[in-house]
């Protein structure tokens, strides 16, 4: 049977946990700002695409999350 997944475990710094939990939150305030974007637009009978989206996200007026 062929290897499906490998389990790679990381020890990060205090420093890593810190950005790789904010990563994952700015991974997850996209998500769903997309999903709700993309139902707001689909249910007036428009048809949202990936691009479009990308392009009303960087007009909006979301927060920034910084790197620092």
């Amino acid at each position: 049977m062929p290897t499906l997944a490998h389990k790679i475990r990381l020890n990060p710094t205090p420093e890593q946990v810190t950005y790789f939990k904010q990563a994952c939150g700015t991974g997850r305030f996209v998500w769903n700002w997309a999903l709700a974007e993309w139902n707001r637009q689909w249910q007036p009978g428009a048809h949202p695409n990936a691009g479009a989206l990308k392009n009303s996200l960087m007009r909006s007026n979301t927060p920034q999350h910084s790197h620092g």
